[in-house]
């Protein structure tokens, strides 16, 4: 099977110690279901590793159509004018492809899924605290 995934592609990707900041990231490589998240213009001691179905990668365009702010890659020299058209052309890199992300189900009983709902962001939340999401 052919990986969803390949080094190089461009994503955005929440810190998971901090899931309101989102950043331009890199797949730095890949295992499996697995894809090791590089913060463009970051040290790589802030890389981690998640599965397709982790909550805190998106593809490009991800915060402009959730209305959130998407931080430009460390020392970019312009970030208020940063666009992910001009960055993949000057980095000569591709979008990782959308159909590559998967999302979570979760079989759960209605009344159940209404508290998930509500209590999203405290389990996203806990997720930080691993590697492996």
């Amino acid at each position: 099977m052919k990986p969803a995934f390949l080094p190089g592609d461009k994503l955005e990707a929440a810190d998971v110690k901090n899931n309101n900041l989102v950043c331009v990231a890199s797949v730095s490589d890949t295992y499996a279901d697995k894809i090791l998240v590089h913060f463009d213009g970051w040290e790589d001691t802030y890389d981690y590793w998640c599965t397709y179905s982790s909550a805190h990668i998106h593809p490009i365009g991800w915060c402009q159509d959730n209305l959130q702010i998407l931080s430009a890659p460390n020392g970019y020299e312009d970030a208020s004018k940063f666009t992910w058209e001009s960055y993949l052309e000057d980095t000569k890199s591709r979008a990782a492809p959308i159909s590559g992300f998967q999302p979570v189900s979760v079989q759960v009983e209605p009344y159940v899924s209404v508290l998930c709902q509500n209590a999203h962001a405290s389990i996203q939340g806990f997720c930080g605290e691993r590697t492996v999401c």
